[in-house]
Formats: structure tokens, sequence, C-alpha cells
């Protein structure tokens, strides 16, 4: 259920979602126009507290899967990250952990908060008005309120190799 959370949020911030149950597919993608997002999930790891090179190799492919299905996108414009309620990597995965981004449940449970009080107090404050004569107001609004691409991109800028335990 966590999978479908995350492509109902990326939906509500106005991301096209992609969920795939292909075999090396990312859990989640989220298109945006100059942006993309891609996720490995790893948060029903019972009983076990560190991330198996099978899954960072995984993650680590996310973004030729995404360009091999949608070459439109470019690669240089993907960003993948790696939700887990830890950083902690099996040291066999280290060498694979530095193209990849990470963020923990905490951080994107936080997120998710935000961005549903951000769109309640959005729909209240521009209801009943045209689009089109309060575009730039909502903009600045969805920017201020830190829903827009550059929050998304500062939210999902932590390295995995910078805030990774290795466990043997």
């Amino acid at each position: 259920h966590y999978h479908m959370g995350i492509e109902a949020l990326g939906k509500c911030i106005g991301a096209e979602t992609i969920r795939s149950n292909d075999d090396g597919a990312p859990d989640i993608v989220w298109v945006f126009p100059s942006k993309s997002f891609t996720f490995e999930a790893k948060v029903n790891k019972q009983g076990k507290n560190s991330m198996s090179k099978t899954n960072i190799q995984q993650a680590e492919g996310h973004s030729d899967w995404l360009v091999s299905k949608r070459p439109e996108i470019n690669n240089k414009d993907i960003t993948t990250a790696v939700i887990a309620k830890t950083s902690t990597v099996k040291e066999s995965a280290e060498p694979f952990i530095k193209n990849l981004k990470f963020i923990s449940t905490e951080q994107m449970e936080i997120f998710s908060d935000k961005v549903f009080s951000t769109l309640k107090e959005i729909r209240t404050e521009f209801n009943g008005k045209e689009y089109n004569t309060v575009f730039s107001e909502l903009k600045f609004k969805i920017k201020d309120l830190g829903i827009d691409i550059e929050s998304l991109e500062n939210l999902f800028a932590t390295s995995l190799i910078d805030v990774a335990v290795i466990k043997k």
C-alpha cells in the first residue's frame, strides 16, 4: 500500500505517475515536464535493517529503465531516490550507492502531510477563481509553500553515500 500512497502523492503535486511490476522497474516514477524522480521503496524490510546489494543495484538501474520506456526523457533530468526507514546499507552494496539519493520514510511522511495541508490551503484560497487570472499568484503560492519542482529537488538532494551506515 505504501507504493500506492507515493503514487497518489505524486499525482497530488502534478506529476504523471508510473507504477510498474516489470522486473527491474522503479516502484514509482514521478514525471514532470523538466524533471523526473524514480523511487525504490524499501519500507517492508521485516526484521532486516539494511539494504542489500541487490536492492541498491536495482535502484541504480531505474533511470535507464525510465529512458528505455520514455526516450524523450533525458537521463540527466532523472533523480533516483531510495525510500527506507534507515540509510543502513550492506557493505557489499557500498560501491553502488554513489548516484542514489536517500529519503527516510519519516521525511516522506512529513512531506506528504505538508502537501495535503498545502493543497487544502490553496483550494480554499483560490476556490471559484478563474485559473488564467490567478496563475502568477498561484505559481508563487506553490513555490512559497514548498511544493514546486525546486523544492522537490531539494527534498531529494541527500546523497545516499553521504548518509549511508555501512553494515558488514
